[in-house]
């Protein structure tokens, strides 16, 4: 793999405040040394002005998957669902989708509290162990959802779900009538102006979309097909794919969301509803960390890895896309550095 070679682009040509100085100098300084990625676009956001920073082979029209944080959509609709007073957290989800002896609530779904399984459905066959989730529609969703109980009492418990997740989205869908991506693409990507932002890439674009690369524990390169949620029950927790422009108008309104016509929605998905461990809560799927002020979610699938992180403190931000994800020896299984570099440079 060829050394990460690194552009600049300067959105605006006025002087940034010393904070965005340093933490572009950090993030350029770090992902230079990540030189097992075949790229990486990264962008410092604050209110009215941004950076962005391309490395290796990785462009700024180019479009990324980015995983779970597809989950903070979800969280976004499911805020504006309750102000608009389809239901309110605390309510219980339809009966259809309850499991005997517990209530689900719509907060249980959000917040990863549920007692659902934090993996996959244990009764659903892999095909393709490349594309983990291919085949897994809405009705074979709905009968595997069936058959598998809680591992928890709602509540008691947080476990990362992209079942809990998955279900948040379907019942969504159901109550509005419309698909999740329909959803999406009304609510929130034509709010903020997101057009380059898709579920399903168009044919035209794929040259600017290019599948991802997976460097597994023993250093071998695997290339890998994309993870085509589209129609797919598990779209609404990790379907998005997006450029680093749009999404510095998806980071941009969770800093600012007064600037949007999303404020209300925004303000009330970054609420913190869960403690996870003293210092780190969730709200409607935003993690809130309070030692250091940060909200933030992460994503990843097998060749592309994300990062979205706001600092309330310095009033900036930082999303950071990748077109490789880099497998582990050890329990940790997969390499974190994407990520702390954002956490270490909003730190500073």
């Amino acid at each position: 793999m060829k050394y990460l070679l690194i552009s600049l682009l300067l959105i605006s040509s006025r002087t940034y405040p010393m904070s965005i100085s340093e933490t572009v100098a950090c993030i350029q300084s770090n992902y230079q040394k990540l030189t097992n990625r075949q790229g990486i676009v990264a962008a410092i956001v604050s209110s009215e002005k941004s950076q962005i920073l391309t490395f290796g082979s990785s462009t700024q029209d180019q479009l990324f998957e980015i995983g779970s944080i597809t989950k903070t959509f979800t969280g976004t609709l499911l805020a504006q669902a309750i102000l608009e007073g389809k239901f309110k957290l605390s309510d219980p989800i339809p009966a259809e989708y309850q499991k005997p002896g517990s209530v689900i609530t719509f907060q249980h779904l959000a917040t990863h509290t549920s007692g659902l399984p934090s993996g996959d459905f244990p009764q659903f066959q892999i095909s393709d162990p490349s594309r983990p989730y291919l085949g897994l529609s809405i009705s074979i969703f709905k009968k595997l959802y069936a058959q598998t109980d809680l591992v928890s009492a709602p509540g008691s418990k947080w476990a990362y779900s992209n079942i809990g997740t998955s279900l948040l989205g379907l019942i969504l869908s159901e109550r509005y009538d419309r698909n999740y991506a329909e959803l999406v693409n009304q609510k929130i990507f034509n709010v903020l102006g997101m057009d380059q932002s898709f579920f399903e890439v168009p044919k035209e674009l794929s040259k600017r979309f290019p599948e991802g690369y997976l460097l597994d524990s023993d250093g071998l390169i695997i290339q890998t097909p994309h993870w085509d949620l589209f129609d797919n029950a598990f779209n609404p927790a990790g379907g998005i794919r997006s450029t680093i422009a749009d999404m510095i108008l998806f980071t941009r309104a969770q800093l600012s969301p007064k600037s949007t016509q999303l404020a209300e929605s925004i303000l009330y998905s970054q609420v913190p509803r869960h403690q996870i461990v003293e210092g780190t809560s969730i709200g409607t799927q935003w993690i809130i960390n309070s030692k250091n002020d940060l909200v933030w979610h992460n994503g990843q699938t097998y060749g592309f890895n994300a990062i979205l992180a706001i600092s309330r403190k310095k009033e900036i931000a930082i999303v950071a896309m990748t077109n490789t994800t880099v497998k582990v020896a050890g329990p940790q299984e997969w390499d974190t550095a994407l990520q702390d570099v954002v956490f270490n440079c909003l730190s500073l």
